[in-house]
């Protein structure tokens, strides 16, 4: 995989999220062309921050987990409207809790080997046809 100078950054920044987030040790991650997979395991005093919403009157906690993604999507962001890079993100992100070794070796081994798959991956837009409704 042949890094682009978002995904030479954005990797950086993953390597490097243990100085930014002491609560998080990065297992496993790959940069792809267009998405990122992390494994990651944020030890038991992970912080949740708490946001009120003036408008909704409600207050939203917000996990270890979301601080540390939303962290990694505001440095990438950061960068490539600095370098004048156009980029943008899905406005959401897959989070799936593993339970058990098992779930843990077939996520890791998934991400060691998405790169040779990326050629079939349904993200892959070389994949996309003019009728699949995609409209990115």
């Amino acid at each position: 995989m042949h890094l682009s100078p978002v995904g030479e950054f954005a990797k950086e920044t993953i390597d490097n999220l243990k100085r930014f987030y002491p609560y998080v040790n990065v297992c496993e991650s790959e940069v792809m062309p267009n998405h990122i997979h992390l494994l990651l395991h944020l030890s038991e005093d992970a912080p949740t921050a708490s946001h009120n919403h003036e408008t909704v009157h409600t207050e939203q906690k917000r996990s270890g987990l979301s601080i540390v993604v939303s962290g990694l999507k505001r440095a990438i962001t950061m960068y490539a409207r600095s370098n004048d890079i156009p980029f943008d993100w899905q406005e959401r992100y897959l989070d799936t809790i593993i339970r058990s070794a098992e779930q843990y070796s077939e996520t890791q081994y998934y991400i060691r080997n998405n790169v040779a798959k990326w050629a079939e991956d349904k993200l892959n837009n070389a994949n996309k046809s003019v009728n699949d409704g995609d409209t990115r």
